[in-house]
């Protein structure tokens, strides 16, 4: 796989999908008091990678070639994104780093859904 995107998640190989995928099993497997600020950060970007691998950026000047992710990996990102936005204190402290969090949640899980 050749190298695409720009930012923190720049993917060049499936390693780097891998740590997307692992992000994820991460903020969807701990429990709920275990779930933090970091941990819905990171994952809120991992759900960004998904988005733009649907080809589904916020960024007009984004290079990403959409490259359609797995169903399981879809699943599982909107299923992460739906328990942020369900954590009363996750939210707050999302809310406390960006006052639009439960705006951006709704927006990333839009375009990850499609």
């Amino acid at each position: 796989m050749g190298r695409w995107g720009t930012g923190a998640f720049d993917l060049d190989d499936k390693h780097h999908l891998l740590l997307v995928h692992h992000t994820l099993c991460s903020a969807q497997e701990v429990d709920d008091d275990e779930l933090d600020v970091d941990l819905g950060v990171a994952a809120m970007d991992a759900c960004e990678v998904v988005a733009r691998l649907r080809g589904r950026t916020r960024r007009r000047d984004d290079t990403t070639r959409a490259s359609e992710p797995s169903p399981a990996l879809i699943q599982l990102a909107t299923s992460v994104l739906d328990r942020l936005a369900s954590q009363p204190a996750v939210l707050a402290q999302l809310a406390a780093r960006d006052h639009h969090a439960r705006a951006s949640l709704q927006d990333l899980r839009r375009r990850i859904v499609g």
